[in-house]
This record gives C-alpha cells, sequence and structure tokens, in this order.
C-alpha cells in the first residue's frame, strides 16, 4: 500500500514540476515535496505530500490514487482525510502568517493519479471543503490562474520557513539562478536531469555556461552518480589547454538536490583570467566557479 502512495506521490510532483516548467513567463515557485511539519516540536509532525508556493498564495495537496468507486465505498474514511487536509492547511496557514501578515487563506486540495475514467464522477466534488482535482486539472490544484498575491521575495521567505534547508524556485523559463542573471536554455525543454544555460555575472559581465543537474528528475537510485560522472568529465576536460578551469572539488550531498557547474568565459575562444574568491582555483587563461543550490521539486 505505501509503496503504491510513494509512486502516486512521485506521479504528482513529476507532472507538478513539469506543467509548472512548460509555462511562459517567470513566476517563481516552490514545491516542497514530504513535508515533515509541527506547530511546535512538542507536537508530533504532520507529512503533508505537497506544499505548493506561488504568486498566487498556498495550497497544501493531499496525493491520492483513490478511484470514485473507492470514495463512494469508504465516505467516512475520505471525509476523516478531508478533515485532516484542512487541518495541516490552517496550521500552515498559522505558521506562514506570522512571517507574511497578509497572507490569505491556505486552501487543502486532492489531487488524484488515477487514470481519468476511474475519477471522472469524483473530479469536481467537495468533501468537507476539501475539492477534489485530477491531473489534467493542475491549473486549478495549484490556483495558477488566481490573482498575484506573493511577490518572488515572498515565495523564497515562505518557502524557508517551512524548510529552511530547501529554498527553490521553479519557473517556466529560468532566467536567474546562483547570482547568474540572463539565462537562456540552451537543451531541449523535456530534458530535465541534466540542463545548460547561457548567461552572465551582474557585476562581473562574464559569460557563462551553466550546467544544471536535477537529481529529482530521474527516478533512478543511481541518479546523483550519473551527475557525478559527467561532472567528473567536466573536470577532466580542463587538463586540455582550449578549455576553462572548473573548480575542484565533491558536489555536496543533499538528499534530492540540484548540482550546479558554472563554467565562465569572456567570450566564444578566449577566456577571462583573475581570480573570482574564496574557494575557488584560477588556472592560466580562465576561472569558474562550483555553485550547489538544493532542490526539493
Amino acid at each position: 500500500m505505501r509503496a503504491d502512495a510513494h509512486e502516486s506521490e512521485r506521479k504528482a510532483i513529476e507532472h507538478l514540476k513539469h506543467c509548472l516548467q512548460s509555462q511562459p513567463g517567470e513566476d517563481e515557485w516552490v514545491l516542497l515535496p514530504n513535508l515533515a511539519f509541527s506547530v511546535t516540536h512538542q507536537l508530533q509532525s504532520d507529512e503533508i505530500d505537497i506544499v505548493a508556493i506561488g504568486p498566487p498564495g498556498v495550497r497544501v495537496i493531499e496525493v491520492k490514487h483513490w478511484t470514485s468507486s473507492w470514495v463512494n465505498d469508504h465516505r467516512s474514511e475520505a471525509e476523516h482525510y478531508a478533515d485532516g487536509v484542512t487541518n495541516k492547511a490552517g496550521k500552515i496557514g498559522s505558521t506562514l502568517r506570522k512571517s507574511l501578515s497578509g497572507l490569505p487563506r491556505v486552501d487543502g486540495v486532492f489531487l488524484l493519479t488515477q487514470e481519468a475514467a476511474k475519477v471522472r464522477r469524483l473530479v469536481g466534488e467537495v468533501k468537507r471543503g476539501v475539492h477534489f482535482y485530477a491531473l489534467s486539472a493542475w491549473k486549478d490544484v495549484l490556483g495558477l490562474d488566481l490573482p498575484t498575491v506573493l511577490s518572488a521575495r515572498d515565495v523564497k521567505r515562505l518557502s524557508q520557513v517551512l524548510e529552511p534547508r530547501s529554498p527553490v524556485a521553479v519557473d517556466g523559463s529560468l532566467r536567474r539562478m546562483a547570482g547568474y542573471v540572463n539565462l537562456e536554455l540552451e537543451t531541449p525543454k523535456d530534458e530535465r536531469f541534466h540542463r545548460v544555460y547561457k548567461g552572465s555575472h551582474p557585476t562581473r559581465r562574464d559569460r557563462v555556461v551553466l550546467h544544471l543537474y536535477d537529481l529529482s528528475a530521474l527516478d533512478d537510485p543511481n541518479a546523483e552518480t550519473k551527475a557525478k560522472r559527467e561532472f567528473d568529465t567536466l573536470h577532466r576536460l580542463q587538463l586540455l589547454p582550449w578549455a576553462p578551469c572548473a573548480l575542484h572539488g565533491q558536489l555536496d550531498r543533499l538528499a534530492g538536490s540540484c548540482r550546479t557547474l558554472a563554467i565562465c568565459s569572456g567570450n566564444d575562444r578566449s577566456f577571462i583570467g583573475g581570480s573570482i574568491g574564496q574557494g575557488s582555483r584560477t588556472c592560466q587563461g580562465g576561472r569558474a566557479e562550483l555553485v550547489c543550490r538544493r532542490t526539493r521539486l
């Protein structure tokens, strides 16, 4: 039973992430899956499948692999789960309003991962104030078309309140990350494990090629090994006289994280020399930075 639940949650988060990344614009979104949340350290933590934070506000999402028939036969159990979702949403809202007093009501929803034919009669229903949605109604799940109430700064701040170690921006077209701006995706959009961006540093004006490895994009226990293998290959390339340098060091081992390697160059064929700060290594004719950023998507 737990294995089915885990697969449903994985399917749901991947679907939401893919849909958000396919949206145009620069809206900031944070998806926090499997969040262990407690109002105080004395109370047992609630496990929340997904907390979504974006311009329209905050949503608590309960992922279920239910069918219409199951809910019809287990009405009292479904109502019990609905009350639990409302309770979790209320706690999340109360906690976040300590940091942002004007935060609107935080609603909870059910996201159903069964095939459409098995949930058709259930979609659109409301149990104890909690709406049921299918995967195809992902915009309604997130409230995507609702008025904007949170700025990008608000989104980041609220995500840090809930999970201080895991602030993540998810946007349709990534334009800035880890101190670099004007990022342009060079790889196909459907390639999510290893993305390559071109961009620049806002003050030094260095051009940058940024390699982003999203370990959550692969349902593979060896995802980190694959990312590190490619990362090590880039390090070995720096031995070639025409290649820029890359920082020596190990990638941080953070579950569900992105690994990012930024290679800076002055133009397409020559590289700028000089120091770029503590913890980095300058090579003759080139310089590079390694930046790591944790993501829970």
